[in-house]
């Protein structure tokens, strides 16, 4: 017990060490960690429906609407608390907060090998995800991704505990209040945690119909076995009254799919794995040899994992026939599985050999991902080091130095009341606490009072910069504001 605390506690602060040592002061454009630091600073601050309207109005000003209303709650909570911390918005401080829900993660998912693998191999699997150059740089980023990678862990292992292991499958009254408080949990961080749901009631019911549960049983089991659906409705049930919520906003870009479309999709998330593996020369050979043995840990070991193989395939299932393709970071929850059963068949294969080469193929197996894992740890070295020695300054995005020249701009020379027809209309709300639009047609820009237009880079969202000059009888000529990257112009009012 001592040797396993001491080698997760070394592989967890080693990893959280190379992590901080990768943080940045700045942020991409991606405009969701806008959304989730409204939100939460709406919560901190008692103005969670005002905060809601706001981009409310920006999805539904805009020429599209390309985000949901209001994200769950749960990070927005999370983060509220590293918000109030901080002291505002110090973008390098709330990005703090992943490295303790990678630390769950990983914790959580070290529970889940241990009892799989030995104390070498599990340490190894774990390692391979601990210093991954996917996961640890993904730390950048103020969203839910691996909070919900945490949870999800989380909740697998407490079905698992509670569920499948031990002697009587219903588990105690306490400690299926306890699984439904993380299923609900990991529901707010995301909606697809939803899918826990169905994964906790099949496995249920695999487990109960493999112990023969007969008659008089049923009468102690289901009452026990229903506390995490009753505590998971009721918390969802009162964060509904509580909170507004945006739920049906996701459910809108829902539409059925052709053939052509689920075959692309198909297609997409059979390869997106790939880019796990960047790191590694060839790393679509690397994937294609892996598979065979991801299918074999699978097929090995179907019985003992069914809970976990339920999610994944559910997971699978949900990103195949949602219409919009999502990338990696949507796989994160099950990543980690398919690590594993890659090494897990390996190990399958090596013991199918006689004595005389089981032990070969063992240590095989061992050395292949030992490969594996210095090249994460070289590439992951070599972005921190990167970072630290140009001082984690921020790349182009809304916390470089032409940006902060646009926000302290538009912050002091704009009233209140403007609208600002932008690009990253959430980014431009958090950073000026002005409403503002994404507008991409010359004909809808009277819609705002302000337009500012990017000028090198990204040029997409918004009317291109040779359109200004004929795009629009209303707009101003000459812009009111410019720097090397944006020019600022303002709308006439109507005659």
């Amino acid at each position: 017990m001592i040797r396993r605390s001491l080698v997760l506690s070394l592989i967890v602060m080693s990893s959280a060490a190379l992590t901080v040592a990768m943080l940045t002061n700045g942020h991409d454009w991606g405009d969701d960690f806008a959304g989730h630091i409204i939100q939460a600073s709406g919560l901190l601050h008692g103005t969670a429906r005002e905060a809601v309207a706001h981009i409310a109005s920006i999805m539904e000003g805009s020429s599209r609407s390309y985000a949901p209303v209001a994200y769950p709650w749960g990070f927005p909570a999370l983060l509220a608390l590293f918000y109030q911390g901080c002291g505002g918005l110090n973008i390098f401080c709330l990005k703090l907060i992943n490295i303790p829900l990678f630390a769950l993660f990983l914790l959580a998912f070290f529970l889940l090998l241990i009892r799989r693998l030995p104390l070498v191999d599990s340490a190894l699997v774990l390692s391979v995800l601990a210093f991954s150059p996917v996961l640890l740089p993904f730390h950048n980023n103020v969203l839910p991704d691996l909070a919900f990678l945490a949870f999800s862990t989380l909740s697998l292992l407490l079905i698992e505990n509670i569920i499948v292991r031990p002697g009587r499958p219903e588990g105690s009254p306490l400690a299926n209040v306890y699984l439904g408080f993380v299923l609900f949990a990991t529901y707010a961080l995301r909606i697809n945690g939803i899918l826990l749901i169905p994964a906790l009631f099949f496995t249920q019911a695999i487990v109960y119909a493999r112990r023969h549960v007969r008659g008089t049983a049923w009468k102690r089991l289901l009452p026990a076995a229903a506390i995490p659906y009753v505590v998971f409705g009721l918390l969802a049930l009162a964060l509904k009254m509580l909170l507004p919520g945006g739920e049906a906003s996701y459910f809108s870009h829902f539409r059925p799919l052709t053939v052509e479309g689920l075959s692309l999709n198909l297609s997409t998330y059979f390869a997106l794995p790939i880019e796990f593996f960047y790191a590694i020369p060839h790393p679509d050979i690397l994937y294609g040899a892996l598979l065979p043995f991801v299918i074999a840990g699978i097929v090995l070991h179907l019985a003992e994992d069914v809970h976990a193989l339920i999610y994944v395939g559910l997971t699978l299932l949900l990103l195949i026939v949602w219409p919009e393709q999502q990338g990696l970071r949507y796989m994160f929850p099950i990543l980690p599985f398919g690590v594993y059963y890659s090494y897990r068949g390996m190990r399958a294969t090596a013991s199918a050999f006689s004595d005389s080469y089981r032990r070969s193929g063992e240590h095989l197996t061992r050395v292949c991902w030992m490969a594996i894992l210095l090249m994460f740890v070289v590439t992951s070295f070599g972005l921190a080091r990167a970072n630290v020695v140009h001082g984690g300054a921020p790349e182009d995005g809304p916390f470089d130095a032409p940006s902060g020249e646009l926000f302290a701009w538009i912050s002091t020379h704009t009233a209140p009341e403007s609208v600002v027809i932008f690009a990253k209309p959430r980014v431009m709300r958090l950073m000026t606490e002005r409403d503002a639009l994404l507008i991409d047609t010359c004909d809808q820009l009277s819609r705002g009072t302000y337009v500012v237009i990017r000028r090198t880079g990204d040029l997409a969202n918004q009317v291109q910069p040779g359109e200004v000059a004929t795009c629009n009888p209303l707009l101003e000529r000459t812009p009111a504001f410019e720097n090397q990257t944006f020019a600022v112009y303002r709308m006439l009012p109507r005659p």
